[in-house]
């Protein structure tokens, strides 16, 4: 019975962190009007953001990621 509950802890753990590889690209960042760059939602750089979106659409759309803040390079 506790080969069966360790192995379902671990398989659990697995599958969790399974979602987790890609997740980079799907993470939320923020641009500004003007800006070339994408930053974390709380990077202290930024004094007003306009559009929040994936690190993928950022990435798209020919943005950078900034380096202060180093939103999943």
């Amino acid at each position: 019975m506790r080969k069966t509950a360790v192995i379902l802890l671990l398989l659990s753990l697995l599958m969790g962190t399974a979602g987790v590889v890609g997740a980079k690209d799907s993470s939320k960042v923020v641009i500004t009007a003007k800006g070339k760059k994408y930053h974390r939602p709380g990077c202290h750089t930024l004094k007003k953001y306009v559009k929040e979106l994936t690190v993928e659409e950022a990435k798209k759309l020919g943005y950078k990621p900034c380096k202060i803040c180093k939103p999943w390079n």
